[in-house]
């Protein structure tokens, strides 16, 4: 993620005594470490941070009017982003930002096991890669025909440096995490492998295969943030990610 990216350079800086780091790009969807710079900085007076933006005609003059006339009547939507320098809500963008925006509540990073409450998690295991094993435990309020998704809990657990995360220890503590929630069950990936089962049985905990492959659940969960019926924790990371968030036609259409 970018992101990760941006806070390694950062780490590299640190024994300089005078670094700048220097982002130039075309603004794209809105989200990612762009797009925060934007919204946190853009016109307003910050000690660390510059942000420039300008358009192609203001930053090369020999672009002539009628070449860029012409270029905007092709591709409008394009063209404002790659000539205007303006962030799109893209058509490829999986959830507009305003609807991740409103979802989350700010300041709210965590919310305690409650009474009378049922609470479901889900994990999605490390595949080996750069993702992260992650951790997520909601609970339902209102109307069962149209609830309301509240986020209790988010953990991640990643690689630092190039060592992936000990997986049977983050086993171990997910379990403990679900059974302060009172959840006995996790649903996961069906192409998790084996000893994922395996390691969450050990803990005393049951992996339960989710019936929808991500795809499908990532459609199942659209309705509830374009209806207001989600409640996200403040996690700047999930933020991103889900404003990042594309659409891909697969074959067959889907």
């Amino acid at each position: 993620a970018d992101v990760e990216i941006q806070t390694s350079i950062r780490r590299g800086q640190l024994s300089f005594p005078n670094p700048r780091l220097v982002k130039i790009s075309t603004p794209y969807l809105k989200g990612g470490v762009l797009f925060d710079d934007f919204q946190k900085h853009y016109g307003g007076d910050s000690p660390d941070v510059l942000v420039w933006k300008a358009s192609s005609a203001l930053m090369n003059p020999s672009l002539t009017p009628e070449r860029l006339e012409r270029l905007k009547r092709l591709d409008p939507q394009r063209y404002s982003r790659e000539y205007e320098a303006e962030f799109s809500d893209d058509l490829s963008a999986f959830l507009p930002w305003e609807w991740v925006n409103d979802a989350v509540e700010e300041g709210r990073h965590e919310l305690p096991p409650r009474e009378n409450v049922r609470y479901l998690a889900a994990v999605d295991p490390s595949g080996g890669g750069r993702d992260a094993f992650t951790l997520s435990i909601v609970h339902g309020e209102g109307e069962r025909s149209e609830p309301l998704v509240v986020q209790d809990l988010i953990r991640g657990w990643s690689r630092r440096g190039g060592e992936s995360p000990e997986l049977v220890g983050v086993v171990e503590e997910i379990a403990g995490l679900c059974k302060t929630y009172r959840v006995r069950t996790v649903v996961g990936d069906r192409y998790a492998a084996g000893w994922v089962r395996q390691a969450f049985e050990k803990a005393g905990i049951t992996y339960r295969a989710s019936k929808l492959d991500k795809s499908a659940a990532y459609l199942e969960a659209l309705p509830l943030f374009s209806q207001g019926r989600i409640r996200l924790l403040d996690h700047p990371q999930q933020t991103r990610e889900l404003q990042c968030l594309e659409r891909r036609t697969r074959a067959g259409g889907k």
